[in-house]
C-alpha cells in the first residue's frame, strides 16, 4: 500500500487511530487519512511538512495528548513535538 506521496516501500513505525482518522509515523514523515476513505488510495492521505528548523523526517511514534498529536523522531531529539 502506498501512503500519499511517500515512497511505496516506506517503513511505518507506528499507527494511531483517533477520532475517525488513522495517523502513520513513518521513515518519510507523518501522514493521516480519514477512516471513511479508502486507505489504499494514495491521494486520500495527507502528508505533513514540519516547521523549518526541525530537520527530522523519520518518526518512531505518534500519540494523542489532550487535543494534540505528538511525534517522537528517531533522531537524537529528546522531546515530542505537537502537530496540531
Amino acid at each position: 500500500m502506498k501512503i500519499g506521496d511517500f515512497p511505496a516501500n516506506v517503513i511505518v513505525n507506528e499507527l494511531l487511530i483517533d477520532n475517525g482518522k488513522i495517523w502513520a509515523a513513518t521513515d518519510a514523515g507523518l501522514a493521516e487519512c480519514s477512516l471513511v476513505k479508502s486507505l489504499s488510495v494514495p491521494s486520500n492521505w495527507k502528508e505533513y511538512i514540519l516547521v523549518s528548523g526541525f530537520n527530522a523526517k523519520k518518526f518512531s511514534s505518534v500519540e494523542k495528548i489532550n487535543d494534540s498529536v505528538m511525534l517522537r523522531p528517531t533522531t537524537k531529539y529528546t522531546g515530542s513535538m505537537p502537530i496540531h
